[in-house]
């Protein structure tokens, strides 16, 4: 009868163990998957905040030239349209039909 015992405690104790190992496997495996997931997104987010700090360089220079001439004067052709006197300036009409 002692024997019986110890085998189905052998065996108790051996159910036991192979619900941890597998509890323990699945609990690792759920943690790699967040730590992937996780890893991915601060990719994502590192990519995002250099994008950002080359618009924040480029804005800064853009603020440093602000005082020439030359940066007046980009800013008067481009946002309001203004030409130099005696200068001509053509548009394409055809321009998008001949980008096909």
């Amino acid at each position: 009868m002692a024997r019986k015992k110890r085998k189905t405690g052998m065996k108790l104790v051996m159910v036991v163990m192979a619900l941890l190992v597998i509890y323990f496997s699945y609990t690792v495996f759920g943690q790699f998957k967040k730590i992937s997931a996780l890893e991915s997104e601060l990719a994502t987010k590192e990519e995002t905040l250099n994008q950002i700090q080359e618009e924040n360089e480029n804005l800064e220079k853009e603020i440093e030239d602000s005082d020439s001439l030359s940066f007046i004067e980009r800013i008067a052709r481009d946002e309001y349209g203004l030409v130099k006197p005696k200068e001509v300036i053509f548009i394409d009409r055809n321009k998008d039909k001949n980008s096909d």
